[in-house]
């Protein structure tokens, strides 16, 4: 069967319809085009401008202070800061080297004592001199120093009785003993996380 003739004429004159999101979209595309374009030349012909001329600003006022100071002030001042550097970099070290002889205070009999210390903080290492009250106290410190959980390495040498001078002539009176030991701390130790025993 064949569409009537007015159906057909009518149906030419009707503009086929397109879905609406389409132009929805289209025109969502375009806002955000013409948003990003606004900014952007807001950005590059207001703002940057404006930040150039506060460093210009902000420069002129260095330059003024610079001016009002002498040199020699400037150079004693350049002088001044580097000694309180050095001095920062110095007392750092020597809380470091206090640690690690607060450590050796604590781990040291008291029927020991020091004669010699050499303390290399690089390497968080020690060279002693020690004498002992007994051999026993000289084996116990010895000992410790070997077993020490905080102890990476020690080397024991020089063990000998004391000997005292009387005179011209030399004894071995004393029960003294003497030894050295070289050992190396953990560098946790001069950070300040000792483990005490």
């Amino acid at each position: 069967m064949a569409l009537p003739t007015k159906v057909i004429e009518r149906l030419g004159w009707e503009k086929p319809k397109t879905p609406g999101w389409s132009g929805h979209l289209l025109m969502f595309t375009f806002t955000i085009f013409i948003f990003t374009l606004l900014t952007y030349l807001g950005l590059q012909f207001g703002y940057k401008p404006y930040l150039a001329t506060q460093l210009k600003k902000v420069q002129t006022d260095i330059d003024d202070l610079g001016k009002k100071i002498p040199v020699s002030d400037q150079k004693n001042l350049a002088t001044f800061y580097s000694t309180l550097s050095n001095l920062k970099t110095l007392l750092a070290k020597h809380v470091y080297s206090s640690r690690a002889l607060a450590w050796v205070e604590e781990n040291t009999g008291s029927t020991v004592y020091l004669t010699k210390l050499f303390f290399t903080p690089a390497k968080a290492s020690f060279t002693t001199s020690l004498v002992a009250k007994s051999f026993d106290d000289m084996i116990q410190q010895i000992r410790l120093f070997e077993t020490h959980p905080d102890v990476r390495s020690a080397t024991v040498g020089g063990i000998g009785k004391k000997e005292e001078t009387g005179g011209r002539s030399t004894s071995s009176t004393s029960n003294e003993w003497n030894f050295n030991v070289t050992f190396v701390l953990d560098p946790k130790i001069i950070e300040g996380a000792a483990t005490k025993q």
